[in-house]
Formats: structure tokens, C-alpha cells, sequence
């Protein structure tokens, strides 16, 4: 009696056990819990291994059961087995242990990593044999970053073979394939052996170019574009050079230029283009208001191609009662080269700012270059003007000014026109000097910072901070005009504070400017949509009557909130914000409105659709 009361006793105890394992831990019918990954202490190898566990995927979505969850554990070793190879760990071995007694449960995904495979060979061949290329590729290897001895990484290998095709592509082998990849695992060695056999193909000639569609421009400007010509040995990269440059000619919405599959007896191979071309000419009116300019309207055409040379031109005129301009610009792209771009601009009238009053022209020639790559980008001009400048209702003087600005711009920066993540700076110097008549001379410099950090997983919410610093090396109090001297406040400045007004002022509460400046602000942006933001900021900055900014003057402090709507038909931005140390000149609020509407994509747009589709900036000069 006793011993079935023990067997009895054993198997309720089993039953309950078993019941336990498989039964739900929570009331919701499903198990949560936590993964812990140990044994990698590299902290890039732990980020590709959450990013491939399939248990830290499963952690949003638990499983119903502790043997369910045991499974998926099983399933995420198997998985991370994978991974590991491919980052040259194939000895690795995996364990795991479920901890029930914590709240979420915890499981513990154990590794011994082993040692790492290198790569103790790597040869390759080519089908027909004697290919000439093949000899010159084997001799160059560590230029596309084959070392022995380096870690055997499956996409370090896979990387490699993508260069050697590439490099074959563009020395006229577009036909050129891996034929067979072999990789050798040994693992006495601890090595990885790779070896290749590539079917080069023939030596490849551009043949006849095939325009399928010209996208509206003549046949004759499409050819002066390419970077090869008929007979030339096969060049993937001329291809690419073709697209930039007719990307760069902003005449085409789509550039497709692709080759036969084939070659002819001679060993030419055609090529086909096919373009769609974008609006030839673009109209758009637009108006904006800030305190103390008022409000300003513009309008604006740009043409392209007008001569078949891929000439960009711009005219607009500015017109409200503290500005009548009006503005030309020619842009002459890849102008002798690809991506070196030539720029003329004039724009003359009459400026009635709070600080002084300007009457005259001014006039721009420049060019811009890709100096290391597209993001880094460098500028040179000169510069002519004629100003007549009045200050507090006398005239200052007439002053011809020769200016040898150039600059260099940093961009780093995803998200298009709703900026993301990233960095982006520009620096600039503008050499300055009085012509026909007495010679006065001054340099300034310009810094401006601006740094995007996303707080969100989705990127929706951005953190922004930016610096705009001015400074006068070794510029006099009498030698830099007053137009040259820096008034900040208003939009594009220190918001809250009337256009100029951000600074030291005389007794007649006009803006008196300073030879140096600094600005600063912080803000949030909120990318609701596509189209629209949602933004909050602080601004300080103030300017300061010396060469360089010695915080004499106390920054002048702004907070405020934005919106921006934008689509290809125009844009729409509205600011309002409050001066935080307010002075008796200074209103508890200020607004800032701007819009610009595109009359033909409003048109063209209502015509097809009636939902809003990005925009287009005009530059300073």
C-alpha cells in the first residue's frame, strides 16, 4: 500500500511537470521573455547576431508555450551555426538554457566561438584558358582586398569576386561570368581554400548606339553626352559616366542606357538609350513675410536645353515694398567635364533693409566640384558689385567691390528634403577688396555646421542642433561696409526676432551689425508624412562689433514651432516663435509665412489626380 502511494505520488508529480512545460506562464496564453547572446565579445559580431537570431526577432511576438519557445531556441542555434560560418567561426558551438524562474523568462544563447578560419589560398582560372586579364588580376589581388591569412567572411569572398567582375566589365569583357566557386574548407588547417573559374568571353567593342527614346531632346545633344565612341573597347564605367552626365543635364526624369547580350562577328556590341524626358520649361509664383521686410513676392521661370547645349537658364524678380529685384542665372553643366559645373549670376535693384539701403548690381561666376567623391564638394568664383548704400536715411558711400569667394560643403546626410540622420558642413571665405579708388580690403569666414539625429527606430523623430559663426580676420572698424557687416534675426536666423533685429542696436533702435556673429539652435522634427513636418526649436546668437565673437554681447534667445508642407506642386512653410529675454523693441510673437506653388504641376496634376505627389531651391548669389 505504501509503495503505490509513492508511485502515485511520482507520477502526479510527473504529470504536473509535464503539464507545467507545456502549459502557458501568463495569462494572455503566451510567454514573454528576454535573450541574452554571451560568449562574442567582438561588438559587431553581437550586433550581426541579434540581427540574425531568430529568438530576439520572436521576443514581440512569444510563443504560447515553454516547449514551444525550447524549439524556437533549437531552431535560432541551427540559424546562428549559419551566420557564424559565414563570418569564419565554422568550429563554433552553440547552447542554450531556459531560466523559468525569472519574470519575463529568461533564455541564455551560449557560444564558443572556436578560432576563427583564414584564407590559405586563392587562385583562380580562366575558361578558355590564357585569358590575359586573368595573370594581372592574380597579381593585383590585395588591391581588391584579397590577403592570406585574413579571416575567411563569406561576404569578404563574395565581395572580391564582385571586383574581379567588375574590373573585367570594364576592360571589355561584359560577358564575363563565375563559371564555378569553389570554397574549400580544412579544417586541420583552420583555413578556407577559394578557387575560381571565370568565363572571360570575347574582348567587347561599343557598336552602334540605338536611341529607343530621346526623351524630347535632339538625337545630336544625346550623343555629345556619351563618354565613349563607336569601336572603343567596352567600358562599364563610360556607362555610368554617360548616366551622370545626362542625370546632371536635369532634362530626363528616367535615364535606362543598356547593351545587347551579343556581339557581332567583329565583336561590337550595341547599346540602347532610352530616356524620358521631364518639363522643359517651369513656372512658379510664391510669396513670403517676416517682420520688418514685409511681405515679398516672387516669380520665377527656368528653362533647359533652350540651345541644345544642356544650358539651364533662371530668371525671377522679387517684388514688395522693401525689395524690387530681379535675377538672372545660367547653368552650364559637367561645363569641360563631367560634374564640374559653371555658374553665372546677376541680379540688380533696390534692398530697403532695416540696417541700410542697397541700389545697384551684383554679379557671379563660378564653378563646383566634386573634390573627393559626391560628397565632398568644393566652389571658386569672383565676384563684381555696384552698391549705393544709404544708412539711417544718408548715403554711406558708392562702393565697387572685387570678391574671390570659394568654399568647400560636406554632405553626409539621408532623407532628401526631410533630412534624418547624419552631418553636413560648409566653409566658406570671401576675399573682398574696393576697386577704382581707394583700396580697402577685408576677409570674412563662414561656418555652418548642422547635425541630424534620429530618436526613433522609424526615423520619424529627428533631433537637430546647428552653428552659423561669422567672424573679420584683421578687418578694421572703417573698412568693412555696411552691407558686409552681419545683422542676424528673423527666418534662416533667430527666429522670434524681427528680420536684422537679433543684435546690437543704436540709439534709434536701428540695427548697428557686427563684424562677427554666432548662432546656435537645437529643435525637433516630427515627419508625419511624406510631405508634411511638425517642428520645435530654440535659436541664440547675437553679433558682436569685433573681428571675432568675444560673447561681449549676450546671445539673444528664440524658441518656437514649424510646419512644413511640401510636394512637387510647391511648398508651404509657416514659423511662429517668441523672443525669450525680450527687449522693449521686441514683440511677444512673431510669425514668418512662405509659400511657392508651380502653376503648370498644379495644373498637369489636377488634369491626372487629385492626390499631391518635392521642390526646388533657388540659390543666393
Amino acid at each position: 500500500m505504501r509503495k503505490l502511494s509513492i508511485f502515485t505520488f511520482i507520477f502526479l508529480s510527473i504529470l504536473g511537470i509535464s503539464r507545467y512545460a507545456v502549459s502557458s506562464l501568463s495569462p494572455t496564453g503566451h510567454i514573454p521573455y528576454k535573450t541574452f547572446i554571451y560568449g562574442a565579445d567582438n561588438v559587431e559580431l553581437r550586433k550581426v547576431l541579434r540581427a540574425a537570431s531568430k529568438l530576439v526577432a520572436g521576443q514581440s511576438s512569444p510563443p504560447q508555450t515553454i516547449n514551444d519557445l525550447k524549439q524556437l531556441a533549437v531552431q535560432d542555434m541551427k540559424n546562428l551555426q549559419e551566420v557564424l560560418a559565414a563570418e569564419g567561426y565554422y568550429d563554433a558551438e552553440l547552447d542554450f538554457f531556459v531560466d523559468i524562474q525569472t519574470i519575463p523568462v529568461t533564455v541564455y544563447l551560449k557560444i564558443n566561438l572556436g578560432k576563427i578560419y583564414t584564407l590559405g589560398a586563392f587562385k583562380i582560372k580562366s575558361d578558355p584558358p590564357n585569358d590575359p586579364q586573368m595573370p594581372l588580376i592574380s597579381k593585383n589581388v590585395t588591391r581588391i582586398g584579397v590577403q592570406i591569412g585574413m579571416p575567411a567572411k563569406k561576404d569578404k569572398i563574395k565581395d572580391v569576386i564582385d571586383k574581379i567582375m567588375k574590373f573585367l566589365k570594364d576592360r571589355g569583357k561584359p560577358l564575363a561570368k563565375v563559371k564555378e566557386d569553389r570554397m574549400v574548407i580544412d579544417r586541420s588547417a583552420k583555413e578556407m581554400h577559394v578557387a575560381l573559374l571565370i568565363e572571360s568571353g570575347p574582348l567587347v567593342r561599343f557598336g552602334n548606339i540605338v536611341i529607343e527614346n530621346s526623351g524630347g531632346v535632339k538625337p545630336e545633344f544625346i550623343q555629345s553626352k556619351l563618354a565613349w565612341k563607336k569601336g572603343d573597347i567596352y567600358n562599364r564605367e563610360k556607362i555610368i559616366e554617360t548616366i551622370q552626365t545626362l542625370h546632371n543635364s536635369r532634362l530626363f526624369k528616367s535615364i535606362s542606357i543598356t547593351n545587347a547580350e551579343t556581339t557581332n562577328e567583329q565583336g561590337f556590341m550595341d547599346v540602347y538609350i532610352n530616356l524620358r524626358g521631364s518639363t522643359p520649361s517651369e513656372y512658379s509664383i510664391g510669396s513670403s513675410y517676416q517682420p520688418k521686410e514685409g511681405m515679398i513676392q516672387e516669380i520665377a521661370w527656368e528653362g533647359r536645353n533652350l540651345m541644345d547645349s544642356g544650358e539651364i537658364f533662371n530668371l525671377s524678380t522679387h517684388l514688395g515694398s522693401k525689395q524690387k529685384t530681379g535675377e538672372l542665372v545660367l547653368l552650364l553643366p559637367d561645363f569641360q567635364k563631367i560634374n564640374l559645373d559653371f555658374t553665372t549670376k546677376i541680379r540688380a535693384g533696390k534692398w530697403d533693409y532695416p540696417a541700410f539701403e542697397k541700389q545697384g548690381v551684383e554679379m557671379k561666376s563660378s564653378v563646383t566640384y566634386p573634390l573627393f567623391g559626391p560628397q565632398f564638394v568644393g566652389d571658386a568664383g569672383v565676384s563684381f558689385e555696384i552698391n549705393n548704400i544709404n544708412r539711417n536715411g544718408e548715403k554711406e558711400d558708392t562702393y565697387r567691390i572685387l570678391g574671390l569667394p570659394f568654399g568647400v560643403k560636406y554632405s553626409d546626410v539621408e532623407g532628401g528634403w526631410q533630412p534624418r540622420k547624419g552631418f553636413r558642413v560648409k566653409a566658406r571665405v570671401y576675399p573682398y577688396a574696393t576697386v577704382f579708388g581707394k583700396m580697402k580690403s577685408h576677409i570674412r569666414l563662414h561656418l555652418n555646421p548642422e547635425l541630424f539625429y534620429p530618436l526613433t527606430k522609424t526615423e520619424d523623430v529627428v533631433a537637430t542642433a546647428w552653428m552659423d559663426a561669422g567672424f573679420a580676420p584683421g578687418a578694421g572698424k572703417s573698412v568693412v561696409p555696411s552691407h558686409k557687416l552681419y545683422y542676424p534675426g528673423g527666418a534662416g536666423s533667430i527666429r522670434g526676432y524681427k528680420f536684422q533685429m537679433a543684435g546690437p542696436l543704436d540709439s534709434s533702435k536701428n540695427p548697428k551689425g557686427g563684424r562677427s556673429m554666432l548662432l546656435l539652435g537645437v529643435g525637433v522634427n516630427n515627419y508625419v508624412t511624406d510631405s508634411l513636418t511638425l517642428s520645435g526649436y530654440m535659436d541664440w546668437g547675437t553679433a558682436y562689433d569685433r573681428q571675432y565673437s568675444d560673447f561681449s554681447n549676450g546671445l539673444l534667445w528664440g524658441i518656437g514651432a514649424g510646419i512644413k508642407y511640401h510636394t512637387i506642386y510647391g511648398d508651404l512653410s509657416f514659423d511662429i516663435a517668441s523672443p525669450v529675454n525680450r527687449r522693449s523693441e521686441d514683440s511677444a510673437i512673431e510669425f514668418y509665412l512662405s509659400f511657392n506653388v508651380k502653376p503648370y504641376e498644379v495644373y498637369q496634376g489636377l488634369y491626372k489626380t487629385f492626390t499631391p505627389p518635392a521642390i526646388q531651391n533657388n540659390g543666393e548669389i
